[in-house]
């Protein structure tokens, strides 16, 4: 079994990384494999990799293994998705280049947040930056958005708050 691009809440999933480590296993055991390969692919991010490394050998089954690939996603030009996988051993995701593009990327994530609220805004959703953002570890991302547009009661639920989201982004999104 391969999962090579999944993200934890830490970017834009809706799921802890110990609970998609967990799932993994549940997933081996309905399906009789006895091995996983697994990479949680956060975007512009590698500040959990150590810590999910030692989850991942933590959790590790005497009839199942999941193994943790660690990886990123990143963004280049035109909304072009990258994915990058680091051998566990080089620890190659605490290169100080790694991580200025990510750098970069977030500058951009933060100017796309402040479009996509004050696009909400001209719909009559009306979030404040720091009501959405306050409480964020992490990245800053559209699924942040959609759980305050639910939250405040603009949508039933985070998913159909993507919708919402999409629907004022996309017209915008090629010029950005």
């Amino acid at each position: 079994m391969l999962d090579t691009h999944t993200h934890s809440t830490d970017s834009d999933g809706f799921i802890i990384r110990e609970e998609i480590i967990r799932r993994m296993y549940g997933l081996i055991r309905e399906s009789k494999e006895e091995d996983a390969i697994l990479s949680i692919t956060d975007h512009d991010s590698t500040a959990a990799i150590d810590e999910t490394l030692k989850v991942a050998r933590k959790m590790h089954r005497a009839n199942a293994t999941v193994y943790f690939l660690p990886g990123a996603e990143t963004e280049a030009r035109n909304f072009t998705h990258i994915l990058m996988y680091f051998n566990p051993d080089e620890r190659l995701w605490k290169k100080r280049s790694i991580l200025e593009i990510f750098g970069k990327n977030r500058s951009a994530y933060d100017e796309r947040n402040r479009i996509i609220l004050e696009r909400l805004g001209e719909i009559g959703i009306h979030l404040k930056h720091d009501d959405v953002f306050n409480d964020v570890f992490g990245l800053q991302t559209r699924s942040t958005i959609a759980e305050a547009i639910a939250r405040k009661g603009y949508a039933a639920d985070a998913i159909a708050a993507s919708k919402l989201i999409f629907t004022v982004w996309l017209p915008c999104a090629r010029a950005f």
